[in-house]
């Protein structure tokens, strides 16, 4: 899992509006929509991450989860195609 996706989700609801700018040292913005957002975190450094969101923002809920399957099936099918098409 690591290989192909070495990251996971934050997903977080803050209690006020949060902009892309605000959290672009928390990780890599995937959404944000006014009190929530979506973020890209190292998969070995998601507890460090949501706990530095949690210390520097007001929050109502955090959930960490997975990359959606159908994004990792895509990844793998990415890369064996990327094998398959480069010259010997």
């Amino acid at each position: 899992m690591e290989r192909v996706a070495p990251y996971k989700l934050l997903h977080v609801i803050f209690r006020q509006s949060v902009s892309p700018e605000q959290l672009l040292t928390f990780g890599e913005v995937e959404s944000v929509d006014e009190i929530e957002a979506t973020l890209r975190v190292p998969r070995g450094r998601t507890s460090e991450y949501a706990a530095r969101l949690l210390a520097a923002f007001q929050v109502d809920d955090v959930t960490i989860q997975e990359p959606p399957v159908e994004a990792i099936i895509s990844q793998i099918f990415q890369e064996q195609a990327a094998l398959t098409a480069a010259p010997a």
